[in-house]
């Protein structure tokens, strides 16, 4: 119980904080400081991933079997840590994201359907992979890579809304709000 709740406190301390740090960071009136603000958001979510990737890669090696985790302690981990972390740290910046909320919705789901995969793959020490298990710890490169895609559709949505503004400042027009607006308070 005391390296699951070592766990917790590594994965709030590691995503939490940043999180809360940069969306204080976000609330600064100056579009460059919160521009690299989200970028660095958009590589937490990705670093929290790679973090619990660690975790569950080091609980499964241990050639000591009872100090190996159980499906049970995963699944707590995942629920407990994991799930609301993504989600404070969705809330925690979403100022940031006026006009890309969208952006920030789909990639925060994603880290959690990502943090709900890891407990799926997990197959106790000794028993046959299942088939996302296998693929887990048969291409490790590749998992790396799919834990980039939030990173990836957030970064995409500052590329894509950058060069929007650019264009539309260039023609003096306001730049194009996709639907979504800005709800930026005008008090």
């Amino acid at each position: 119980m005391g390296r699951m709740s070592a766990t917790f406190f590594w994965l709030w301390l590691a995503g939490g904080i940043p999180a809360i740090i940069l969306g204080e960071i976000m609330r600064i009136d100056r579009p460059g400081v919160v521009r690299a603000a989200r970028v660095a958001f958009a590589f937490l979510l990705w670093g929290d991933l790679l973090l619990a990737a660690v975790i569950f890669s080091v609980g499964t090696s241990n050639p000591d079997q009872r100090y190996n985790a159980t499906l049970g302690i995963w699944w707590l981990t995942v629920l407990l840590g994991g799930i609301p972390l993504a989600l404070v740290s969705g809330l925690a910046v979403r100022r940031g994201y006026v006009g890309r909320r969208l952006a920030l919705a789909v990639a925060t789901l994603l880290t959690v359907a990502f943090y709900l995969a890891f407990p799926y793959g997990f197959a106790p020490a000794g028993h046959p992979l299942n088939r996302l298990g296998r693929f887990e710890h048969e291409h490790h490169t590749v998992d790396i890579l799919i834990l980039l895609i939030p990173t990836l559709i957030l970064l995409a949505s500052e590329i894509g809304r950058n060069r929007a503004t650019e264009s539309a400042g260039a023609e003096g027009l306001e730049p194009p709000t996709y639907g979504f607006g800005d709800r930026r308070s005008t008090n």
